[in-house]
């Protein structure tokens, strides 16, 4: 595994793909550098008031290398201060993250990959 390091990054673009899922497209030329394996994630340092800084993980979704381009896809549901950012997010917006971070990764030889995760609670129906 790819030891987790800092990167300075920057939003190059953010693009709304479903009602409760933001892509945010991260850049920097120090990304000349990232290597990843499928199934890692990044720690992005967010700012919160005078309590400082918490740190959410986010699972890697495509990189370009030839770009520098590293995409993250947020699910965007409660209210926390990753949600919170990733609404307020826009190009140009700084953010510091460390990675790629995780142990689990695919398997190059398996035939097939079973992936579980978090369903987003569905909004309520409007009257």
């Amino acid at each position: 595994m790819p030891e987790p390091r800092s990167w300075p990054l920057v939003v190059a673009s953010v693009q709304d793909v479903t009602p409760d899922m933001r892509r945010i497209r991260l850049t920097s030329p120090t990304l000349e550098a990232f290597d990843y394996l499928p199934g890692q994630d990044m720690a992005l340092g967010i700012l919160v008031d005078a309590r400082g800084m918490v740190r959410r993980r986010y699972t890697i979704r495509r990189f370009d290398r030839d770009r520098r381009l590293l995409d993250l896809d947020i699910v965007m549901h409660g209210d926390g201060p990753g949600i919170r950012w990733a609404r307020a997010a826009h190009p140009g917006v700084a953010i510091e993250a460390i990675g790629p971070r995780g142990k689990i990764s695919l398997a190059a030889d398996a035939g097939w990959h079973l992936f579980a995760g978090e369903r987003p609670r569905c909004r309520e129906p409007s009257p």
